[in-house]
């Protein structure tokens, strides 16, 4: 597992295949490689449509799908030159891909056709988080809850996130024999349970659970369901905590409208990471010669650049007795 192993895709309202920016309304990743299925939406309202992209069964997307059930498989794969390519069938007939090579920010999108979106790598929205952002997210934006995963007791390093809806149960797979593996050999468990990733971490089935609200006021809850037991605590959104379910990870719940509208603080960049410390500057200043260049050849240039200096003071001494 790495960042690069990794995608994203963010979907905007505007329309605009120039400038869709600052019009976000959701996020959802995966691995890149595995297949993934989508229930397509077209209501004519981006924000209303992409409940269904974070999750079909929530109260939202069904209500947006009037139950006409209508799916689009998608796979994202690097092409031979190493770049994304977004592959899916909602364009064609069923079981055939067709494939964007390296889409671009804004293009149009066929399973949402509300919106744009914007295909990114992990390393690509951790390095720019900001293509995230929006200023006053639409209404439709507060029912979805995003859990953000670290591979630091810090929250600071960013393994990934999903995006889910209010009232309704979601499923993570939960690893066994927690020593074997580190945080970063299980997130493809978190990110895409069903994918070929997860297949070489040893599972133990799954964990349910889903948020809610009692009498559909605050305080949100997050409720677990265990052989048959089910636990509700309150949420403590950004909250850094150690994960149950996966080893050295640790995890902070954070608001759909809250990550739009400041998801450098929840992702952070490589240029805001703490400076090297002392023990870790390099201890010798390096040559800023070129490598043809000897040391003998540098004196002998600077004893020679010292003569010439000599000369011209003595010259200008010279000239200056002239004129006295």
């Amino acid at each position: 597992f790495s960042l690069n192993s990794t995608y994203y895709l963010i979907y905007f309202e505007s329309l605009d295949s120039r400038n869709c920016i600052g019009t976000s309304v959701a996020i959802e990743g995966g691995m890149v490689g595995d297949r993934k299925t989508f229930q397509t939406a077209n209501s004519g309202s981006c924000a209303a449509d992409t409940a269904c992209l974070l999750d079909p069964t929530s109260p939202r997307c069904i209500s947006v799908i009037g139950g006409q059930v209508d799916t689009a498989e998608i796979r994202v794969t690097y092409n031979e030159v190493g770049s994304l390519q977004l592959c899916d069938t909602s364009n064609v007939g069923a079981g055939e891909d067709l494939c964007l090579l390296n889409p671009q920010n804004c293009d149009a999108s066929s399973i949402y056709p509300s919106c744009t979106y914007a295909l990114l790598t992990g390393s690509e929205l951790v390095a720019g988080p900001s293509i995230l952002q929006r200023e006053n997210p639409p209404e439709e934006v507060e029912d979805s809850i995003y859990v953000l995963y670290y591979t630091n007791e810090d929250c600071i390093k960013f393994g990934a996130l999903r995006g889910l809806m209010m009232d309704t149960v979601n499923e993570f797979p939960q690893v066994e024999d927690l020593e074997l593996y580190t945080c970063q050999d299980t997130l493809a468990c978190f990110l895409s349970p069903n994918g070929e990733a997860c297949e070489d971490v040893n599972t133990v089935g799954m964990t349910r659970s889903y948020f809610t609200t009692e009498n559909g006021t605050s305080p949100l809850l997050s409720c677990t369901e265990d052989a048959g037991n089910e636990t509700c605590t309150e949420v403590e959104f950004e909250t850094c905590k150690p994960s149950e379910l996966y080893p050295g990870c640790y995890y902070s719940t954070v608001r759909g409208v809250d990550l739009i509208s400041n998801p450098i603080r929840y992702i952070t960049p490589p240029t805001n990471a703490p400076s090297a410390s002392p023990s870790e500057m390099p201890t010798e200043t390096p040559s800023m010669l070129p490598t043809d260049v000897s040391e003998g050849q540098v004196r002998s240039v600077f004893i020679s650049s010292v003569v010439i200096y000599v000369a011209v003071l003595l010259f200008s001494f010279g000239m200056e007795l002239c004129l006295l």
